[in-house]
């Protein structure tokens, strides 16, 4: 018989009979332990310990409820949300299994919609957006500057009741994951869900982390029946740079909260190869609370313009070097793309944030009576946005054709190969090439 710790809110009696229902299917027995008293115990201490309890993140105190009901041996087995645990493991403890990664995407709910279709998520000029890590405050800032953003903390209810219900806030944020547990409870709400390859969720969202105490081996061998092995490969290669990151900050020896790092890592299998889908912001640990009041704007400026990397390899721990190495590497100087882009877009202000000037101009052929344009100083990257410009710029700029230059689709790179060039990084997708975080990307994968 396992036992395993739950609460009593609505959220942790879902997940409570989740874990019994995949307990079950894997023919072992458990029994629920209740934990709210020691929650409540636990919650009450932190709030006589902070200026401001209304702050004291209750997901934050039911981990702790967790680990110590395992280190007291009142349970055998904590479920966890894989992207809470530090990466530092309490005293005694372990994660040994982890279960099949679940839909690790984000949600923005609104009561107001989503129907302003000229701006990023449908969200009206100056709309205010609650949120909880400093994750998807960088990256809400980076598409939206003009949002006026909230940082709250808790539970997805608690965060909707100081949010959404009285229409404190235009918008909120929330996990895909978080929201089914918790919008069957809600009506009249829109749901737009953020594609995880653009907007980047934590490192391990998604995946529930099993714990049990270290020496346990009659626990370790049942609850290893529950174990996903083919989502350990693309979860470690996100932990492992979480943890190199954290290390390299003088982190890694304590136990902060990784969802509240400036970090966003989303690695996904596909067709044999692994793809590493990569924002960060600097600093990556907040030296101070987010905000001192509720409802208040949040200091998030400190994060910036996220550096965003995407990489593709068929060995993820390969990916993991690649990334540290560009996350680290030194921003180019100096960038052309050929097509037009907004002075004030996307692109423009990750570029402006990073010290890099940049140029945006389609070139006209040669061959049509396109004069060489002047004023075009040889970039440290080019991104030549079809087949016809990379022909176009190799004929008005032959001596280029070592630097790097990066290739918007097969045919473009094709055209490049052709012509001997050495140095093209390749967005696979021609589509690409009017995404202006995909070529956001390119600046700083290639």
């Amino acid at each position: 018989m396992l036992r395993y710790g739950c609460f009593g809110h609505r959220e942790g009696q879902i997940d409570a009979r989740r874990f019994a229902q995949a307990l079950e299917a894997a023919d072992l027995k458990g029994e629920a332990v209740l934990l709210d008293e020691a929650f409540a115990r636990k919650r009450a201490k932190a709030h006589n310990q902070q200026e401001a309890p209304e702050h004291v993140d209750s997901t934050g105190v039911e981990q702790q409820v967790l680990e110590e009901a395992l280190q007291d041996r009142r349970i055998d087995v904590a479920y966890t949300d894989y992207a809470l645990l530090p990466t530092r493991q309490a005293e005694g403890l372990m994660v040994g299994a982890v279960s099949e990664r679940m839909d690790p995407a984000e949600v923005l709910l609104s009561r107001s919609g989503f129907g302003h279709k000229d701006l990023a998520f449908g969200l009206p000029a100056k709309a205010r957006v609650s949120y909880h890590t400093r994750r998807q405050a960088m990256q809400l800032r980076a598409l939206r500057p003009d949002l006026e953003l909230v940082y709250l903390t808790g539970r997805c209810q608690e965060r909707y009741n100081a949010s959404l219900a009285e229409g404190q806030c235009h918008a909120m944020m929330a996990s895909v994951e978080e929201w089914a547990k918790h919008g069957a409870a809600v009506a009249d709400l829109e749901v737009l869900r953020l594609d995880p390859q653009h907007f980047i969720p934590a490192p391990a969202q998604g995946v529930l982390a099993y714990q049990w105490r270290k020496g346990d081996q009659q626990t370790g061998d049942a609850v290893m029946r529950l174990h996903h092995a083919d989502t350990v490969l693309a979860l470690r290669a996100e932990r492992k740079l979480l943890s190199n990151l954290l290390r390299k900050e003088g982190l890694g020896a304590t136990r902060q909260n990784p969802v509240q790092t400036a970090l966003a890592a989303y690695c996904r299998e596909e067709d044999g190869l692994f793809h590493f889908h990569l924002a960060l912001g600097q600093p990556l640990q907040a030296e101070a609370p987010l905000a001192e009041t509720p409802l208040a704007d949040a200091p998030v400026a400190a994060t910036g313009n996220p550096r965003r990397i995407r990489l593709r390899h068929f060995d993820p721990e390969v990916l993991v070097v690649e990334a540290w190495h560009k996350l680290h590497a030194p921003a180019p100087e100096r960038v052309f793309v050929s097509r037009n882009l907004e002075a004030d877009g996307v692109f423009a202000r990750a570029m402006e944030a990073h010290a890099i000037q940049w140029q945006a101009m389609p070139l006209t052929p040669p061959s049509t009576g396109g004069q060489k344009p002047d004023g075009v100083p040889s970039p440290e990257r080019a991104i030549l946005t079809d087949a016809g410009q990379a022909e176009t710029y190799l004929a008005h700029f032959p001596d280029r054709k070592q630097d790097p230059l990066i290739a918007c689709g097969e045919d473009c790179l094709q055209v490049l190969r052709r012509a001997g060039a050495g140095r093209v990084f390749a967005l696979p997708d021609a589509a690409d090439a009017l995404d202006e975080l995909a070529l956001v990307e390119a600046v700083f994968s290639s």
